[in-house]
């Protein structure tokens, strides 16, 4: 089911055809000769008019017309939400879902804060982290203030008069856990253990060597997942767009140890188009051979994550610039890079202050 913006010959004013549901066409004025607003007046009217050809619908709490959260959600996803305008969609529709597993069904006007204040408290009783349930209420108040712009067709009005306030969640200290040289050569050593008792070898070899790539990349386990050889060019491994978190490309110079790593893939014949970890390694998996790793050289409190911000870390150490740094985890922007990693070496700042100091010397007055 589509829709078509078209303008009249005679007034020079924008008008939608389309197709209801029950299959005749109709065509609605837009009241606009400007194309920029008539584009958004058409999926405002579009979406109107698909929505009341369905029966009326009542509330849990008796209210009809009702408008529910999994509604605002739906229209969502059609509309701001749909495959070729967001990044990571899918990690949009699983919250969508899970919220919707909760308060969906409520009419957005009977979700109040004490509503999701409640939400907030379940999650937290089911386990669910600090960020995660916070990254849901946004998810939340996002749809709630999109149904405070809709019109609701029966009435004319907007289906929520305001958004209610959304609850504050309180996110703990930031983690600061780096893995040391010492302690890299124990993970390794663990994994060459592991795999001589168990029966999977092959993986734990594997497994091996996504530590050492995450170690020396900084890439984030899901990108790590799909790297194919195909996308190593001149010694720097590309990442897409869409294979990242934050939905921005990104270009890593290879150290010396992931050159012969890869050259030793490329000698094993993996297919240059298959993910090289990913074909025998998944989520899970990972997460599940990370604890066994963990427990066989006795260290406590490390996610696969830190790995991440070890290698970020290490550069920073070395004298890379935070800049530097930004580009090549990725981040959406470098203040992030900046708040974590700018307080790493304090003597990098008395060093540079010694050269600047240097550099004006001959401007001082004798005596001062």
């Amino acid at each position: 089911m589509a829709y078509k913006i078209k303008q009249r010959a005679g007034n020079g004013v924008f008008f939608v055809e389309f197709e209801g549901l029950d299959g005749k066409r109709q065509r609605k004025s837009l009241g606009t000769r400007d194309e920029t607003v008539a584009k958004v007046k058409a999926r405002e009217v579009f979406f109107a008019a698909v929505s009341t050809d369905a029966p009326a619908k009542v509330s849990p709490i008796g209210r009809t017309n009702a408008f529910t959260l999994t509604d605002a959600f739906e229209r969502l996803k059609r509309t701001d939400w749909s495959p070729d305008q967001i990044k990571a969609k899918a990690t949009y529709w699983s919250d969508a879902e899970c919220i919707g597993r909760k308060i969906g069904h409520l009419d957005v006007r009977d979700i109040t804060f004490d509503v999701l204040e409640k939400f907030v408290a379940d999650c937290r009783a089911e386990g669910l982290g600090f960020g995660t349930i916070d990254k849901r209420l946004s998810r939340i108040g996002a749809a709630l203030r999109k149904a405070a712009m809709w019109n609701n067709p029966a009435t004319g009005k907007p289906y929520l008069k305001a958004p209610p306030p959304i609850p504050r969640v309180k996110l703990p200290p930031r983690r600061d856990k780096v893995v040391s040289e010492d302690q890299e050569r124990a993970l390794l050593a663990a994994c060459d253990e592991l795999a001589k008792r168990g029966r999977r070898a092959n993986d734990w070899w594997s497994f091996r060597q996504l530590i050492v790539w995450l170690l020396d990349t900084g890439m984030r386990k899901g990108e790590a997942l799909g790297f194919t050889l195909n996308d190593i060019r001149d010694e720097v491994v590309f990442v897409a767009g869409d294979d990242t978190k934050t939905g921005q490309a990104k270009a890593i110079p290879l150290t010396s140890r992931l050159l012969k790593m890869v050259e030793t893939f490329r000698a094993m014949g993996i297919p240059e188009d298959r993910p090289v970890f990913g074909s025998s390694l998944g989520i899970s998996k990972v997460q599940e051979m990370w604890s066994q790793v963990l427990a066989e050289c006795g260290m406590e409190d490390y996610h696969i994550h830190d790995l991440r911000h070890t290698a970020a870390t290490r550069w920073r150490k070395r004298g890379m610039s935070l800049d530097t740094i930004a580009r090549l985890l990725g981040h959406s922007t470098p203040t992030i890079t900046y708040q974590v990693y700018q307080h790493l070496d304090p003597a990098d700042l008395v060093r540079e202050m010694r050269q600047a100091d240097a550099a004006g010397s001959h401007l001082r007055v004798v005596g001062q």
